[in-house]
């Protein structure tokens, strides 16, 4: 052998020994068990997502238990109670406590006046087809004593002041002149009479528009069949919080109904 050929044995020895000293990396593990611990993560999300689904849901419930039922139940008691009270344009006042007014002098004649408030929300100014009545109850060795008049057909007398009075017809044992006047839903009875009378009462009729009586009639069916359809979807979209709770929600649509049938009937005074 050479020099040349010993000189490059040397190097290539020399190459493998510097190689022979590098570090180097090496992954042990079988890779079926990656995939195993992967399916277990994915195990774990899908229990965790499940547990989250089956939990039950309090926000929808009490909206299906009392926003809802509270809301419809209060729609339909209003509806309920115009529709009683109010859609056919009846309308009836009452008071027992008149307050005694200042004298006033009608045609020559003097009058003692008392005066009785109603609340009516109304204008009392018949038109057409509309009618208002107006009573003054009056007791006399035990006997009630009336005067009564209709207000589109009552003979006017203007005072002094200018103030407009309606004559009323009274019992025939009743021989005194007595008149009314009205402002908006504050009237003032005037009678000759110094007794003091027990009571006073009004009632009438306004006309009504078609629409808004369409209205009154049809919305309580719509309401009436949107309940248990919203109900029933809620179970059929898996949202059953939101059913359960329109289930149980009845009780209280039942009492924001009669609540609200009760406050309609306050309003126009059958209580």
């Amino acid at each position: 052998m050479g020099v040349g050929e010993s000189g490059a044995s040397g190097e290539n020895a020399a190459d493998e020994a510097q190689g022979s000293g590098r570090s180097t990396s090496v992954f042990t593990g079988d890779v079926a068990s990656f995939a195993t611990v992967q399916e277990s993560i994915f195990e774990l999300d899908a229990a965790a997502l499940e547990a989250e689904e089956n939990r039950f849901k309090w926000k929808p419930f009490f909206i299906g238990f009392l926003l809802i039922p509270i809301l419809v139940g209060a729609a339909m008691g209003g509806l309920a109670g115009v529709s009683e009270f109010g859609v056919d344009g009846y309308y009836w006042g009452w008071d027992d406590d008149l307050v005694a007014g200042d004298d006033v002098e009608i045609d020559g004649y003097t009058y003692h006046t008392w005066t009785a408030e109603y609340h009516l929300r109304i204008v009392p100014d018949p038109e057409a087809d509309e009618w208002f009545n107006t009573n003054i109850d009056f007791s006399s060795d035990n006997q009630w004593i009336s005067c009564w008049v209709e207000i589109e057909r009552a003979s006017i007398n203007i005072d002094d002041s200018g103030v407009s009075w309606r004559e009323m017809d009274c019992s025939e044992d009743f021989r005194y002149r007595t008149q009314v006047s009205f402002e908006d839903d504050k009237f003032t009875y005037a009678t000759e009479s110094t007794k003091t009378p027990e009571q006073a009462s009004v009632d009438g009729r306004k006309s009504v528009d078609w629409e808004f009586e369409l209205l009154i009639n049809l919305t309580p069916i719509i309401l009436f069949l949107g309940y248990p359809a919203v109900m029933i979807g809620a179970f059929i979209k898996s949202r059953k919080e939101l059913g359960i709770g329109m289930v149980v929600g009845i009780a209280p649509a039942f009492i924001a109904f009669w609540m609200t049938f009760v406050l309609m009937a306050m309003m126009y005074n059958y209580f």
